[in-house]
């Protein structure tokens, strides 16, 4: 309901006013808004929100302008920044083309105690009113606005402890195996069943083949874009890269769900899954159409930054694949140059794997490296804690605190994921690779065979400074 005036110039007792400006001030435009959490909540409709602030204003300013802001449905009121029709309100507000701002209850505003107040002081500058139909109360006594503030930190209470008792139930649900979860929450190739009253998460029968098809294609070439690619044109599917990167990335393709194991049916092991994140974590800017065999794994023995993948055609055919560090143009601090060789690399591997496991060790820098990596989570586990308490004290902006949470939530992920990826093969499994016929079947591979057979079995290459190998560190 949202009515505007065509034309400025309006004859009030005989007075012709001559602005918009002066119009507004003569005549009350009230917004309404409303706004409601969830669909099946025991909190007043939309409707019925809008009716009792339109009865109170026509009641209280006759021939009041209304505008009513309802498209915020469905969300939380913690939090402002994702409600665009409130937000659009408040920019309303502070043009000065609002003198009220109508709400059933404080809540329907904020259930944040920082956010209501910033909202009423952003009001208070351009002379808004914001009246709680339901509760009256006069804010322009000091008595009044202590009250209201009271109401908005009750709010805010009230809020905590329903998330608070929310998170409780489904923790308790979690750990008995019981999916409370949307089915528009389950992941492709699982499905919400219920199995002996119960709601679980077990596996899709009649899409578990493309599934097992797109890690079994993705394990062996581990390319993102080929595999959908492989996928859509086998099955006459539509899917895009967001399929395979939910495989990758969802707890419950390995029957795990926040921290709970066992959760639900596992399309594949934990091992295997990890493996499967640590090759889309490989840093690659390979061209089109291109394979390095070596990509991710060369380190650079001045900044220690892992080298890029390059290459350069020649005539017939011909082309050189090659690696170096930009870590002079990242850092700045870089002085190695020069290309490393792939053929190279290939050869001096092939020619020295029996010695490498002859001389292969647990305990080397990577083993120490992964000890030290509970330290590093436990460090942004506190980092987080604190970044928090200083959003809620109101010490950093809103801006600052997603920029922040999002960093720091980013470093736990890849700390989880590395941690995860701590169990090395023995040295018993890497001789029954590398046994005596390994390099007759070596040589009959594909390149991108071949790029997953090294992937799958090297952690890193690390070089002296003449470009000789120093160490090869196995996974």
């Amino acid at each position: 309901m949202h009515h505007e005036y065509p034309i400025y110039f309006v004859l009030y007792h005989f007075r012709v006013i001559k602005s918009r400006k002066e119009w507004y001030n003569m005549v009350k435009v009230c917004a309404i808004y409303v706004r409601k959490s969830k669909v099946n909540d025991n909190s007043d409709s939309m409707e019925t929100q809008i009716q009792m602030c339109t009865d109170y204003l026509n009641q209280q300013f006759p021939g009041c302008i209304i505008r009513i802001y309802d498209k915020d449905y469905g969300i939380t009121g913690h939090s402002i920044k994702k409600r665009k029709d409130f937000q659009r309100m408040m920019d309303d507000v502070r043009s000065g083309s609002i003198n009220i701002v109508a709400i059933q209850r404080y809540d329907r505003i904020a259930r944040n105690t920082r956010d209501f107040c910033n909202i009423y002081h952003d009001m208070e500058k351009v002379g808004c009113e914001l009246i709680s139909v339901s509760q009256r109360i006069d804010t322009s006594t000091p008595y009044g606005k202590k009250f209201m503030y009271d109401l908005a930190s009750t709010a805010e209470l009230e809020w905590a402890l329903n998330s608070e008792r929310h998170k409780d139930v489904n923790k308790y649900a979690r750990l008995n195996r019981k999916c409370t979860l949307s089915p528009y929450a389950i992941p492709y190739g699982l499905k919400v069943e219920k199995i002996d009253g119960v709601n679980r998460v077990v596996i899709d029968k009649n899409v578990e083949h493309i599934v097992r098809d797109a890690i079994q294609h993705y394990m062996t070439h581990h390319s993102k874009a080929k595999t959908v690619r492989y996928i859509n044109e086998k099955y006459n599917l539509q899917r895009s890269h967001a399929f395979i990167d939910t495989i990758i990335r969802s707890d419950f393709y390995h029957g795990e769900y926040r921290e709970v194991p066992d959760y639900c049916e596992p399309y594949i092991t934990k091992e295997e899954h990890m493996k499967m994140r640590k090759i889309s974590t490989t840093r690659s800017y390979p061209k089109k159409g291109l394979t390095f065999l070596f990509t991710g794994l060369l380190v650079c023995p001045v900044c220690g930054l892992k080298m890029e993948s390059q290459s350069q055609g020649f005539k017939f055919g011909k082309r050189y694949y090659y690696y170096r560090c930009y870590g002079v143009y990242r850092t700045g601090k870089c002085h190695f140059r020069g290309n490393i060789n792939e053929r190279l690399i290939e050869d001096y591997l092939c020619n020295n794997a029996e010695a490498l496991i002859s001389n292969f060790s647990v305990e080397n820098d990577y083993s120490i490296k992964e000890k030290s990596k509970p330290q590093n989570k436990a460090k942004y586990k506190a980092e987080l804690e604190r970044l928090n308490n200083m959003f809620l004290k109101g010490r950093i902006s809103e801006d600052y605190y997603d920029t922040e949470y999002e960093r720091l939530h980013s470093l736990l992920d890849t700390e989880s994921s590395n941690n995860d990826f701590n169990s090395k093969k023995t040295k018993k499994e890497l001789e029954n690779i590398f046994n005596r016929n390994w390099m007759s079947a070596y040589e009959q591979l594909s390149r991108e065979n071949k790029r997953a057979f090294w992937q799958n079995t090297i952690e890193k290459i690390t070089f002296n400074e003449d470009k000789t190998v120093n160490s090869v560190y196995f996974l």
